[in-house]
């Protein structure tokens, strides 16, 4: 295996404000990728892919994009009133969509 010089990491929900400072602090230690929902973050130097956390196609392909050696996932329906107005919205964005993404990373659920 070929190590890297410096790791490659994609952040999911680096549109938002958590993800999008985690992706700030990550840049200077990592290669960095994110990805987004609606609206690409403004980081120099560093590249957002679009993602629909439903769809397991976007995910596997933002991971085949970016070929991270780790990901940080921070993409999330937030507005607590949101979800509490969407149960099943909120339960395919927070719970089905990581167990996706952990399945596409090779992990398992539990």
């Amino acid at each position: 295996m070929k190590l890297r010089e410096r790791p490659i990491v994609l952040v999911t929900g680096g549109g938002g404000f958590l993800g999008a400072n985690t992706v700030r602090s990550l840049r200077a230690d990592c290669e960095v990728y994110y990805t987004y929902h609606e609206k690409p973050a403004d980081i120099p130097g560093v590249r957002g892919y679009p993602l629909e956390l439903k769809v397991r196609a976007s995910i596997e392909r933002a991971l085949d994009k970016a070929q991270p050696d780790a990901v940080v996932h921070l993409a999330a329906m937030t507005d607590a009133a949101a979800c509490q107005a969407d149960w099943d919205e909120a339960f395919a964005v927070n719970t089905k969509a990581t167990e996706t993404l952990l399945d596409v990373c090779g992990g398992t659920a539990s």
